[in-house]
C-alpha cells in the first residue's frame, strides 16, 4: 500500500503547482464554488459549500446533479494524488449510489477512500459526506492516464480564472433543460466547461442533466444509483440533446436509461443508467467486517 508523501509533494503533482489554483482553471468547478483538497493531513477529496443556491434544487435541498460534478472533480483529484508528475487525464466512467435522500447540510465533501493504479488506469472509491460525516453516498469512478478528451494533444488551462459562483437560482437553472419533443434539449453555453481547449461540458454537468431527465421519467421515484460511460467530450459549443427510456418499469423497481446526444448524426456522446424505488430508502446500517 502506498501512502501520501509531504503535503509539498503532493501538491505539486496538480496542474498549477496545487490544488487551490487548479480547481480555478476549470469553469464548472468555480460555478459551484468548488475547493480540492488533498495532503496527508486533510486527506483528498473536493467540497463546496451548500449555502450557494446553484448547489441545491429549487427546494433548497442538496442538488445530485450538483454532487455528481463534485464527484466526478473529486475523483479526478484523487487520481492527481497518484500521479509523479502532473498530466492529462479523462473520466470512463462514474458510478454514485445515494444513501437515502440528500439532507439538508452546511457542506457536501467528496472523500476519496482509495486509488487503485493498473497502469495507465485509475479506479477510484470514495465516499460522499454531508457536513463532513453523515454518509450519504459512494463513488466509483475510473479514469484513463494520459489521455486527454477527445484524444487531443493534452492542452493545459493555464489561466486561473476569478472565482466567480454561478448566479443560477438552483442547479435546476443550471442545467438550462428545455423541452424537445420527447426528450429535453440544452442550449449551448459556457458556464459548466470542464474541458476549456476543446470546449467541453465538465463531465459530472452532462451526468448531472442525464440524471435530472432519468428521475422525471421515472415519475420522480427514489433515486438509488446512478452510472454514466463517456463515449465523447460533450462539446459546449454545441446544442446538447437529452433522449430516455424505461428498462424497467416495475411496482417498487424502475430502470432508467439516457443518452446525451450531439451533431447532426445525433452521436451518443454519453450513455447512463439509473435505478430508482417507490419507496423511500430512508436509514442505513453499516456492516464493517474483518479483513
Amino acid at each position: 500500500m502506498t501512502r501520501l508523501p509531504d503535503t509539498e509533494t503532493v501538491q505539486h503533482r496538480f496542474p498549477m503547482g496545487n490544488t487551490t489554483l487548479h480547481v480555478r482553471t476549470i469553469p464548472g468547478c468555480v460555478a459551484v464554488g468548488m475547493k480540492e483538497y488533498a495532503s496527508a493531513e486533510t486527506g483528498v477529496g473536493a467540497w463546496y459549500d451548500l449555502a450557494l443556491p446553484v448547489c441545491c434544487t429549487r427546494d433548497g435541498l442538496p442538488s445530485r446533479g450538483a454532487a455528481l460534478i463534485l464527484a466526478d472533480q473529486a475523483g479526478a483529484v484523487g487520481t492527481y494524488a497518484t500521479l509523479d508528475t502532473s498530466g492529462p487525464m479523462m473520466t470512463l466512467d462514474l458510478r454514485v449510489d445515494w444513501h437515502g435522500p440528500l439532507p439538508r447540510a452546511n457542506r457536501l465533501d467528496v472523500r476519496v477512500e482509495n486509488v487503485v493504479r493498473q497502469g495507465k488506469l485509475s479506479l477510484v472509491r470514495g465516499r460522499i459526506l454531508a457536513d463532513e460525516t453523515l454518509l450519504v453516498g459512494s463513488l466509483h469512478a475510473t479514469f484513463l492516464v494520459g489521455a486527454f478528451p477527445g484524444g487531443r494533444r493534452a492542452e493545459w488551462q493555464d489561466e486561473v480564472l476569478e472565482a466567480t459562483t454561478s448566479k443560477a437560482a438552483s442547479f435546476d437553472d443550471a442545467l438550462r433543460m428545455e423541452p424537445d419533443g420527447e426528450g429535453w434539449l440544452i442550449a449551448p453555453g459556457t458556464e459548466m466547461i470542464g474541458a476549456r481547449p476543446i470546449p467541453a461540458y465538465h463531465g459530472g454537468f452532462v451526468a448531472g442533466a442525464l440524471e435530472q431527465a432519468a428521475w422525471l421519467l421515472a415519475g420522480q421515484r427514489n433515486p438509488v444509483n446512478f452510472e454514466i460511460r463517456y463515449l465523447l467530450p460533450t462539446r459546449a459549443d454545441l446544442p446538447l440533446r437529452v433522449r430516455t427510456r424505461i428498462l424497467r418499469s416495475g411496482r417498487q423497481a424502475s430502470i432508467i436509461e439516457a443518452d446525451a446526444v450531439q451533431g447532426d448524426a445525433q452521436t451518443v456522446v454519453a450513455s447512463a443508467r439509473a435505478t430508482y424505488l417507490s419507496e423511500p430508502n430512508d436509514g442505513q446500517d453499516i456492516y464493517e467486517f474483518p479483513a
